[in-house]
């Protein structure tokens, strides 16, 4: 037994999966304490309070809606568990939430395993977790991070053939968020345009279709109990308007592949993987590049001011790619070809999904551990021939330059690191007031700092709540709450 483990340690990726889940554990660990923050204190910390009261389950119904919003209960249900065995404090919930994220870390180095590039598992682990909205929502109760999770377990599925891991992975993201099925549809559309490739287990179309037809399930109960598929409120919040659209797809684009150094990682892949990639064809890969370029420069208006015709042109001249790029590639290399196409994919089908729906940034958490396989997937390949060094030191540098802007945005959101400063000071806030016993006086403050003063779950009271809280829409009061972070 010691010797199969120091065969194992002794192995330089997973060493450096090791220190990486070492180094997250060590930042995540003084902060699980911390009350919870914003979406975690109206809707979720209360909806897994309430499942754990009336027992975990995944039937639409289980919980109200205003607490489930009409989204499948995995993530309760599982969080609702834990709470069962170690409480529903903030301490325990936050430490289920860092629990999903080592996983998830295990997972993409999982991918890399599997398509004979353990390297590059380890270093795509490393990336994101250097990434700053997975090192605020790693230690946060929201379900973003679990449905990345069973997203790069299906990917993990897909890519060594093997249906008995896709179709649960696949089944089990969408019981988490609905918006899963755009993997599957990512995933349905690879596997029509790809070539077949003699020898190598292929997953056909069935099983996500299947896992479709199984997730879906849910979506069926909630009809027959509540009346409708989705929930009504975010039904309303579809907005195909071609500006917004488009303007959302531009900060879409902007936070994923150009914030906190990442343009690095884009101008990588599409430039330096190209030019490595199709070496002996430069004309293919000179017309690889022009569509990357054009793509571009159409999203952001500079060659068609129209924002439907650019955004229409820019999906044309990326589509482009799967032929000239991604099919190349998976004939030369069948595993690494399905991770980079269905990522691909994926990606750019997520960020127009979540343009014409509601949308808020820690959506985005999914599609990072694609980006960082299918980046550091490539450059592994592609400089494999070049000595250890060469990866070693791409690696290094993209994590360096991800470090290096890391402390740059002092926003506070659920998706930066300084959501922490946010909720001290709330708290601070909160212990004034109390010191003051004013706890059955008028107080005017936002949705968020109701919740905070008038809700002992939320983690911010040690006395009892606050009576008299008025939103800002109400009569006037002596004593009103300002908040920099608060929209209202």
């Amino acid at each position: 037994m010691m010797g199969k483990l120091g065969n194992v340690l002794g192995r330089p990726h997973v060493l450096a999966l090791l220190l990486t889940i070492i180094v997250l554990v060590s930042i995540k660990v003084p902060d699980l304490g911390l009350p919870f923050y914003w979406d975690e204190a109206w809707v979720y910390a209360p909806a897994v309070e309430a499942m754990g009261q009336h027992g975990p389950s995944l039937l639409p119904g289980s919980i109200p809606p205003e607490l489930s919003r009409g989204h499948p209960l995995l993530f309760h249900a599982l969080a609702a568990t834990w709470s069962l065995v170690f409480g529903s404090s903030p301490v325990p919930l936050h430490a289920f939430a860092m629990l999903v994220s080592v996983l998830l870390l295990v997972s993409i180095h999982g991918v890399g395993v599997s398509i004979g590039l353990p390297r590059a598992g380890s270093a795509a682990a490393m990336m994101v977790c250097a990434l700053e909205p997975f090192l605020a929502q790693s230690g946060l109760l929201l379900p973003e991070v679990m449905l990345a999770l069973w997203c790069t377990l299906a990917l993990l599925g897909y890519v060594q053939g093997e249906r008995r891991i896709l179709v649960p992975a696949l089944v089990l993201a969408m019981w988490t968020k609905e918006s899963a099925v755009v993997l599957a549809v990512a995933m349905l559309v690879w596997t029509w345009s790809r070539t077949p490739t003699p020898g190598k287990p292929a997953v056909g179309t069935w099983p996500i279709l299947l896992s479709i037809a199984l997730a879906g399930t849910f979506f069926l109960v909630q009809r027959f109990v509540s009346g409708w598929f989705l929930y009504p409120e975010h039904v309303d919040m579809l907005a195909p308007d071609p500006v917004r659209v488009n303007y959302l797809l531009k900060h879409l684009f902007s936070t994923v592949f150009e914030d906190q150094g990442m343009y690095v990682v884009l101008y990588a892949f599409a430039f330096g993987g190209t030019l490595l990639w199709f070496r002996k064809d430069l004309y293919r890969a000179l017309a690889v590049m022009v569509l990357y370029i054009a793509g571009i420069k159409f999203l952001w208006g500079r060659w068609m001011p129209d924002e439907l015709w650019g955004t229409l042109l820019a999906v044309l001249c990326l589509g482009a790619l799967i032929p000239l790029f991604f099919r190349p590639i998976h004939r030369s290399a069948p595993r690494l070809g399905d991770l980079l196409g269905i990522g691909f994919l994926f990606v750019g089908a997520f960020l127009v999904f979540s343009a014409v729906n509601f949308y808020t940034d820690r959506y985005l958490i999914v599609v990072l551990p694609f980006v960082a396989l299918g980046t550091m997937a490539l450059a592994d390949h592609l400089l494999q021939r070049m000595g250890w060094w060469a990866f070693g030191g791409y690696a290094v540098l993209v994590v360096a330059v991800l470090l290096f802007h890391l402390p740059t945005d002092d926003r506070v959101s659920d998706v930066r690191l300084a959501y922490g400063d946010g909720v001290r000071v709330h708290l601070d806030l909160v212990r004034h007031l109390e010191a003051e016993g004013l706890q059955d006086t008028p107080i005017r403050g936002s949705y968020m700092d109701i919740v905070y003063l008038t809700r002992p779950g939320a983690g911010y009271l040690k006395g009892r709540p606050f009576t008299r809280m008025v939103p800002y829409e109400g009569s006037a009061t002596d004593l009103v709450i300002v908040s920099n972070e608060d929209p209202d």
